[in-house]
């Protein structure tokens, strides 16, 4: 969430740096769509957000799919101890010797 909130703010400053330096309009057209007067800074602000917003999505399943492996894990853990085994494999006893010193 840490780099999200980064590359918020450097995306934020691109557009708002772009915005100030760009204050024109243009007309957009889009199949049957036809925007006019559209600021100049609205199209680089929808192309910065696209993949912010991807990485947003990305970050939150990130976090839930740890939250949920995290869950998982403990209550495998838990299903362990209350059968009964133990947490490692005890260590076999060494081989027999033929010969005593």
């Amino acid at each position: 969430m840490l780099l999200f909130l980064i590359a918020l703010i450097v995306a934020a400053a691109g557009v708002g740096a772009y915005a100030h330096y760009n204050t024109g309009a243009h007309d957009i057209t889009l199949r049957t769509y036809h925007l006019t007067a559209v600021p100049d800074w609205w199209v680089a602000a929808a192309a910065a957000g696209v993949p912010l917003f991807l990485f947003l999505i990305q970050a939150i399943y990130g976090g839930i799919r740890i939250r949920m492996l995290k869950r998982a894990a403990e209550r495998s853990a838990s299903d362990r101890y209350s059968t009964g085994l133990s947490r490692t494999v005890d260590p076999q006893p060494g081989p027999k010797r033929s010969w005593t010193p």
